[in-house]
């Protein structure tokens, strides 16, 4: 499978799972695909989980609203990592 396909299959499968979860405000094909190439599907995966639980708790919020809440999870959980990295490598040379 090359990465063009690789990549509309992870979105379809993001998509689907958005539709379960979140139900409302689907983000485009072309939207999935911009996330998966900035960060992995895991990462993208749990931004969706979140989104749905954050949509739960705030109604009436727009597409723009979930697309922008989506992406700062997935933003935030990447600084996590690269913190938690740094913290690792300070402690191994301690």
């Amino acid at each position: 499978m090359n990465l063009t396909q690789q990549l509309a299959e992870q979105s379809q499968q993001l998509r689907e799972l958005w539709t379960a979860l979140v139900g409302q405000h689907l983000p485009t094909e072309q939207q999935f695909r911009i996330w998966l190439s900035m960060f992995d599907a895991a990462t993208v995966k749990k931004a969706v989980e979140r989104t749905a639980i954050w949509s739960m708790k705030t109604p009436g919020k727009t597409i723009e609203d979930h697309i922008r809440y989506a992406s700062g999870v997935m933003a935030n959980s990447k600084r996590d990592a690269a913190a938690s990295f740094d913290g690792r490598k300070a402690v191994s040379r301690g």
